[in-house]
């Protein structure tokens, strides 16, 4: 019983320093970098650490601390996931104490995967140069001491302080630059393609779920195709709401981009859309038309962020292809 008082001891405290440690990160100016996202980490090991070599009169077992680490940040994600469904759902507008919770939550969510991501990666790697160094020795157990330790602990202290200042000033940081596409055929001809792309999405278009859990377009203002036409969307969810303006380019040959003049969306302090490029190409049976997106990505770390955001914007251009071959085929109102 006192052993399971312990523990449930030394995960809130683990949990309640991390999350003390993000909120006052995620309100200052290194909220999009790993001191954000990945420090915590390093906060939940110092407190596992400590408890280790406090009940255990200073003889760390680097595999327990692990275990601890690895329970604590499954709760942590948990936990911060349940919230999130949760939290309440009205839109809210910028600045609003309902949109700056959610927003807040939004970024504890993510704080909570990573946590995840890494403690697991730590302990699964750990089981493997375990088993790696227990079979080459040959002694099994007892060797267990040769890498538990100071050592271990140090190496993965260094690991996690170096992700920790990517995006930083101090740090370093990766290519900002993403870019998506998504290709469709449409059974119709170039300039019946032509005709839907100069008409903007309707907003009330189905949208899948990873979409529809964010912040998306509800009104559009549309002054059509030709070069020079603006475009304002209104985008709003529980993040709060913005408008993102896009202005019509000179058409070059079969293509014509839409440049980003201003963006005040939820999501634009995550990623900060720059195009959308439609390419209308004849084929034999019709019409290729390929959608594709510019962004620059502001969160850190890049090894988690860059894949999230390429699916989050491959998922919005894929929608734009298919809101156009439909369009093009049955006309404005489909």
């Amino acid at each position: 019983m006192a052993n399971t008082i312990r523990n449930f001891a030394v995960h809130g405290a683990a949990l309640i320093a991390a999350s003390l440690y993000g909120r006052q990160i995620a309100f200052g100016p290194y909220a999009v970098t790993g001191l954000m996202f990945v420090a915590p980490v390093m906060v939940m090991l110092i407190v596992y650490s400590a408890y280790d070599a406090w009940r255990y009169s200073g003889r760390i077992d680097t595999a327990r601390i692990f275990g601890g680490l690895a329970v604590g940040g499954t709760i942590l994600c948990g936990g911060v996931l349940l919230l999130l469904v949760l939290a309440p759902t009205p839109s809210a507008a910028a600045g609003d104490a309902v949109g700056q919770f959610v927003m807040f939550l939004i970024c504890m969510t993510i704080l909570a995967l990573i946590v995840f991501i890494i403690v697991w990666i730590i302990k699964t790697l750990f089981k493997i140069l375990m088993w790696l160094f227990s079979s080459k020795s040959g002694n099994g157990p007892d060797d267990r001491n040769k890498l538990n330790g100071f050592a271990s602990l140090a190496i993965v202290f260094a690991a996690l302080g170096v992700m920790s200042v990517e995006g930083t000033p101090f740090g370093f940081a990766f290519a900002p630059e993403g870019e998506v596409s998504a290709q469709i055929d449409i059974a119709t001809s170039p300039d019946a393609v032509w005709r839907a792309v100069n008409t903007a999405s309707s907003p009330k278009l189905a949208l899948p779920l990873l979409l529809s859990m964010l912040p998306h377009p509800v009104s559009i203002v549309d002054e059509g195709g030709a070069a020079g036409a603006k475009r304002k969307v209104h985008f709003a969810g529980r993040e709060g709401e913005g408008d993102m303006m896009l202005v019509a380019q000179p058409r070059v040959g079969s293509s014509q981009s839409w440049q980003v003049t201003s963006d005040t969306s939820p999501l634009s302090m995550w990623a900060q859309m720059q195009s959308v490029t439609y390419l209308v190409e004849p084929t034999p049976t019709g019409t290729k038309l390929t959608v594709s997106a510019t962004y620059l990505r502001h969160l850190s770390p890049a090894w988690f962020f860059k894949p999230y955001m390429n699916i989050v914007v491959g998922e919005a251009v894929s929608v734009l292809a298919r809101d156009k071959h439909d369009r093009a085929l049955f006309g404005a109102g489909a």
